[in-house]
């Protein structure tokens, strides 16, 4: 019994899965479903695909001129544009998600449509249905079992999570490095929470963390029999294409794809093996590429690019037009405005949003802690032979890495610039989207749409063998992850 024991605490991958089934668990029976952000806009528009209406094509019964219409429905006070097209759901639907009071306002419900409320497009719109399957999966399910709006909503929230638990600990069990830290991040209170929180954003991680696990376990492979492949590189295009037909902004992760030996096992440039293949990785690059392009031209078709969306967004965007230079200078002192007064990182570590409070001093430490657990315990495993390391190595403990210095510099630039360009392609979104021109810093930046960043940044390729103790770097994460959770549910529940 005690062998068992000390193999599933030993194994990420397991400790993991046990911790993350809790920890989800409990967040879900918390947290209701539609008080999360976008949770309503979310739940309607995976039932309108689940029952086949892809696009908003219908008109709806309301107009622009009333108060009702203004505050309920088009959401103009925070930034959105109006619409009159939409679909018809079933009342009970839009009245669980929208309230009663708007399904059966006259903006909603007309004679024509008897039993029906009407939904009107939001910025939901922009986003591929590709982000939505696992939701319409759960309504597919379970729409035959009940018609209860509260059960669906829940069985979303199950089905997400689950393929979330599931992809996570595939990652964490083939990842060669940062096995321990990838589990820190995984169980952050903010990643839980997102996990399973109606939306857009497990099937832009997921598919994004999985591309990363792949490239580093396969550059990483020190038998030289093993070469990249062409159905685990084709597997990495078609992940390229969900992750960035959730959101554009996860258009870097072509750098990863690019990265990936096709054909060798080391990315080693002295030896001209990085060119050797490269145009088929250009090819694996283009489904991505072309399929980002074809729904972002879709969405302009039915009224849902930026410019049609968000009230900031056409100001914003004739700016950057006309004076690139003077709105890419502006953009980079936004930033810096907000990374000094307005980083969320309460709401990135704990899940508790703190608006635009200064950082507090024991965040400030939890946060550094984070950092020196990731960036210094990569790996314990000196760099030697791999047969021996291997044989030697306690279990749960990271691979051992004979890459070359090339080889590791090239990985790990690679990784640091992609983790880098999602941050900047999110921080220039929200700039676009919600900031006012003269708008002090950043709004709208939300501490989940950093989690992909860290990501990239855990599995980096140690530089350089560690000599900190298993053990000790077990300990450090899983009781970090635990105390975070303990201190999120308590605020939760107060």
């Amino acid at each position: 019994m005690r062998a068992v024991w000390l193999g599933i605490v030993r194994s990420p991958h397991v400790v993991y899965l046990i911790l993350a089934v809790i920890f989800t668990s409990v967040f879900i029976t918390a947290i209701p479903p539609m008080t999360t952000p976008d949770a309503p806009q979310h739940f309607t528009r995976a039932y309108a695909i689940s029952v086949g209406k892809i696009a908003p094509s219908e008109q709806g019964p309301g107009t622009f001129g009333n108060s009702l219409a203004d505050e309920s429905t088009f959401n103009l006070e925070v930034g959105f544009q109006p619409t009159s097209d939409g679909y018809y759901l079933p009342q009970s639907i839009v009245a669980y998600a929208m309230g009663a009071e708007y399904a059966t306002s006259p903006l909603a419900i007309n004679a024509a449509h008897p039993g029906e409320a009407f939904v009107y497009e939001n910025q939901t719109e922009g986003t591929s249905p590709v982000a939505y399957l696992p939701q319409v999966l759960a309504l597919l399910i379970g729409r035959p079992f009940t018609d209860s709006p509260a059960a669906l909503a829940y069985l979303q929230e199950v089905m997400l999570a689950t393929i979330w638990i599931v992809g996570m600990t595939v990652v964490i069990r083939i990842a060669p490095f940062g096995k321990w830290p990838l589990l820190l991040i995984a169980l952050l209170p903010t990643q839980i929470q997102d996990s399973f929180q109606l939306g857009a954003d497990v099937m832009t991680s997921l598919p994004f963390v999985l591309i990363a696990a792949l490239l580093i376990r396969r550059a990483s492979c020190a038998r030289p029999d093993v070469p990249g492949t062409i159905p685990e590189f084709a597997l990495m295009s078609i992940l390229a294409v969900m992750t960035m037909q959730a959101k554009v902004v996860m258009l870097p992760a072509i750098l990863l794809l690019l990265a990936y030996p096709l054909g060798f096992t080391y990315i080693n440039y002295d030896k001209g093996a990085f060119l050797t293949s490269l145009w088929k990785r250009l090819l694996g690059v283009i489904p991505a590429v072309v399929g980002m392009l074809l729904w972002s031209q879709h969405s302009q078709s039915i009224g849902r690019g930026l410019r049609d969306v968000y009230i900031v967004a056409p100001n914003r965007l004739d700016l950057l037009e006309s004076s690139p230079i003077a709105a890419f200078a502006d953009w980079l002192k936004s930033c810096a405005q907000w990374a000094c007064n307005q980083f969320d990182y309460p709401g990135l570590i704990c899940g508790l949003r703190s608006g635009d409070a200064r950082i507090p001093s024991t965040i400030a430490l939890a946060v550094l802690f984070i950092v020196v657990t990731m960036i210094f315990t990569c790996s314990s495993t000196p760099l030697s032979s791999a047969s021996s390391a291997t044989k030697n190595a306690e279990p749960g403990a990271d691979a051992p890495s004979d890459l070359p210095r090339a080889a590791r510099l090239t990985i790990n630039t690679v990784c640091i610039i992609t983790a880098l360009g999602v941050l900047a392609a999110t921080l220039l979104s929200m700039y676009i989207i919600w900031t006012p021109i003269g708008a002090y810093g950043l709004l709208g930046v939300q501490a989940r749409y950093l989690l992909p960043c860290l990501y990239a940044l855990a599995i980096l390729v140690p530089p350089k063998p560690f000599r900190a103790s298993d053990t000790l770097v077990r300990g450090l994460c899983t009781g970090t992850a635990i105390i975070l959770f303990c201190i999120s549910i308590a605020v939760i529940l107060h």
